[in-house]
């Protein structure tokens, strides 16, 4: 049986399997404060986590953002890299197929969740969000290499 009685009514139920549990705390604390508090639910064994995706978006408990824009420069990088394998300055496709391939592949996943990497705070009691070191390294990932980017627009 439901907790809820309109998922009963509805025939919804809700697998414990799909559950996961993260505790948020403040960017300065670093230790986990949850003493790993979970909820009491039938089925449930997942332990809490540090860190986990949420739509794509690397989330840690202190809600930094650093890891996922760690991820986002590998990424980056990684299909930098693979332009560059294709191409020379005498071989390889013309500047217009580089550039599609820059607005499709790379382009994309740097603009991806673009929303949360906001400074500005709700109030000064949630202090969560981007550090103005992480919002840096995302800005030169954007800018990767300026010269790329400005023969690319």
């Amino acid at each position: 049986m439901s907790r809820l009685p309109i998922a009963d009514e509805l025939f919804i139920r809700f697998g414990a399997h799909k559950y996961h549990v993260m505790h948020i705390r403040q960017p300065t604390v670093r230790e986990p404060t949850h003493n790993q508090v979970r909820p009491m639910m039938k089925g449930f064994v997942e332990e809490v986590q540090e860190k986990m995706i949420i739509l794509g978006v690397l989330v840690d408990s202190q809600m930094t953002f650093d890891l996922h824009v760690t991820e986002i420069i590998k990424k980056c990088r990684r299909r930098l890299g693979y332009m560059k394998r294709i191409s020379g300055s005498t071989w390889g496709p013309d500047m217009y197929a580089v550039r599609q391939n820059y607005l499709t592949l790379i382009r994309p996943v740097i603009t991806y969740a673009c929303a949360i990497k906001q400074r500005k705070c709700v109030s000064t009691r949630l202090n969560f969000g981007l550090s103005t070191k992480v919002i840096d390294r995302n800005d030169s990932t954007i800018g990767f290499k300026r010269g790329i980017v400005c023969i690319l627009r």
